[in-house]
């Protein structure tokens, strides 16, 4: 059980070196908007070992693919000095081999003696795996993240061509993929070709969460890996799962996944194919819509529609133009994944 101390305490222990000490007034001092007076104190922290702030530190240079693999070495240390937010991470980077030689099964092992010690989101991460793989069990030691086999498969147009897997993701990972997205949701955005950055998508109105490493399980990288080999293109290929939520009047305009030429396309090159999972079915309205063959899909949860945005000589299908409906009831909730030619290089 915790015992409260006062700032002034707080203040007095941190001067003294005490690390927890140091770490407690910079998270202080961040919500109270105080930024040099927290980062002094986390690197103070960080510096004693505390390993907490090790890792959060860490995680400031994890927005690019080359940081997460930097950061792999200040993550471990965090992780053996006692982080259980390290040692989750730890576990992502090594199942995507970021900064880690892949170890499924240390990674598995790793969060399972985080749920024994009573780590509830390591428990509810452990649980959605089981799910995944169809598990009723609770012996964790022979749980894999690779795809259980395929389900049956539904060819619902040739030209785009566009499939559809029905039952693919169990419900409550369904469930658990709203429940991690949802803290984390805001304005759907997009590049902003005028000058970089980042600006509001004027075609998408729905609430979007994007999913990179720092967000994920490995429940999520499970499923990540299921939707991977639903759509046929190696998981490397696959850029972030973003998860949206669309309101009544919500709608993603007609548009097409594939992108302009410039420095996105040069690192990653084109977007060759796309997959939607459904989440929930508590709403009206909201079918994806094919323009040029006139198809409408309303997946159930659980389903995944797989569909091609290129031709087989690599360029861009004008049939792959396609709709997000707008919502008429209730709140529906969407997973996408778009492929990349090459390795996503975030």
């Amino acid at each position: 059980m915790s015992v409260r101390i006062s700032l002034e305490e707080l203040t007095k222990r941190a001067e003294a070196g005490e690390a927890s000490a140091q770490y407690g007034l910079a998270a202080y001092c961040a919500r109270a908007g105080r930024r040099e007076d927290s980062d002094r104190w986390l690197n103070a922290a960080a510096a004693n070992g505390e390993p907490e702030a090790l890792f959060t530190l860490a995680t400031r240079e994890m927005h690019t693919r080359a940081g997460c693999a930097a950061m792999a070495p200040r993550l471990a240390d965090a992780a053996v000095k006692g982080s259980p937010s390290a040692a989750r991470i730890v576990g992502v980077l090594s199942a995507m081999e970021m900064g880690f030689a892949k170890d499924d099964a240390a990674a598995v092992a790793a969060i399972a003696r985080l749920a024994a010690q009573g780590l509830e989101p390591a428990k509810r991460e452990l649980a959605a795996l089981r799910l995944l793989q169809h598990r009723d069990d609770t012996d964790d030691r022979s749980l894999s993240l690779d795809p259980p086999p395929p389900s049956a498969m539904e060819r619902v147009a040739a030209s785009p061509d566009v499939v559809l897997y029905r039952g693919a993701v169990p419900l409550g990972v369904c469930a658990y993929v709203i429940e991690r997205a949802s803290p984390r949701l805001g304005p759907a955005l997009v590049y902003d070709p005028r000058g970089g950055g980042m600006m509001r998508d004027p075609l998408r109105s729905s609430a979007t969460a994007s999913l990179g490493p720092l967000d994920l399980d490995l429940a999520l990288v499970a499923l990540n890996r299921r939707i991977s080999a639903l759509a046929g293109v190696p998981d490397a290929q696959g850029e972030f799962l973003s998860v949206m939520r669309y309101r009544p009047g919500e709608e993603y305009r007609p548009h097409f996944d594939i992108i302009p030429p410039g420095p996105d396309f040069d690192r990653n090159g084109q977007r060759i194919k796309t997959a939607l999972l459904y989440l929930n079915d508590a709403y009206e309205g909201g079918e994806t819509a094919f323009l040029s063959p006139g198809i409408k899909v309303r997946g159930e949860p659980g389903d995944v529609l797989v569909f091609s945005n290129v031709t087989e000589d690599g360029r861009g299908d004008p049939a792959s133009r396609h709709a997000g409906l707008p919502v008429t009831s209730g709140e529906k909730w969407l997973a996408s994944k778009w492929f990349r030619e090459r390795v996503f290089d975030f």
